[in-house]
C-alpha cells in the first residue's frame, strides 16, 4: 500500500468522524466513542469491499451511525436516509438493524459477529 492510499483512508475517516458526530449531535442520542473507535477499520473495509458480493457484519450495534455513513458512501442509502438517523419515524435508529440487505445481521453484544459470520459462510455453501 502506498502513501496515497493511506492519505485517502485518513481523509475518508476524518470526514466520517465529522459526519457521524454531526448525526449524533443532531439526534442527541447514540454513543460517540463506540462510533469513533471503529471508523478507521470501517474505512478500510468499506473502501475495499464490493457490497454486491461481500458482506460486512458489524457486531458492534451501537456504532450504527458509522455503519450508515459508510453505506451512504457506497451509495446504498441516500443522504436523506443518512440525515434521518435517530429522527422520529426514521428506520435508521441508534442500533444497527437488518433493515436493508447490506445489514445482514443485527447485534449489540460483543462476540456475536464471529459466530454470525461463520454461520453465514457455512450457509453460503
Amino acid at each position: 500500500m502506498d502513501i496515497a492510499h493511506i492519505k485517502n483512508y485518513r481523509d475518508i475517516a476524518k470526514d466520517a468522524r465529522k459526519t457521524v458526530l454531526s448525526l449524533i449531535y443532531r439526534a442527541q442520542t447514540s454513543h460517540v466513542g463506540s462510533n469513533f473507535s471503529c471508523i478507521d477499520l470501517l474505512t478500510v473495509l468499506f473502501e475495499r469491499a464490493d457490497l454486491d458480493k461481500d458482506k460486512i457484519i458489524l457486531s458492534k450495534g451501537w456504532a450504527a451511525a458509522s455503519l450508515y455513513y459508510f453505506l451512504w458512501r457506497k451509495g446504498r442509502i441516500t443522504k436523506e436516509e443518512l440525515d434521518s438517523f435517530c429522527m422520529p419515524g426514521s428506520k435508521f435508529i441508534g442500533l444497527a438493524e437488518p433493515i436493508i440487505p447490506e445489514i445482514p445481521a443485527a447485534g449489540g453484544s460483543m462476540g456475536f459477529g464471529l459466530p454470525a459470520t461463520i454461520g453465514a459462510w457455512f450457509a453460503s455453501g
